[in-house]
């Protein structure tokens, strides 16, 4: 593929593959501890029925927003 047609990697993109990554990696249920700044992070890329999908509570102090 030639570099110019390789498109950015935008930080959506970033943040969505590493929690993709941290929890499909493990067999099992899951727990995301997480504190408000992280939980709206999170929030941008994935929605609580998406995290249920893979097996993963999300545990926080902070709603998540959509």
């Amino acid at each position: 593929m030639a570099a110019s047609s390789k498109q950015p990697l935008s930080m959506i993109t970033a943040i969505r593959d590493y929690v993709t990554k941290m929890v499909t990696d493990v067999a099992g249920m899951k727990v995301l501890v997480m504190d408000a700044e992280t939980t709206g992070i999170v929030s941008m890329v994935y929605t609580q029925t998406q995290i249920l999908q893979v097996r993963t509570l999300r545990v926080s102090g902070a709603p998540l927003r959509h």
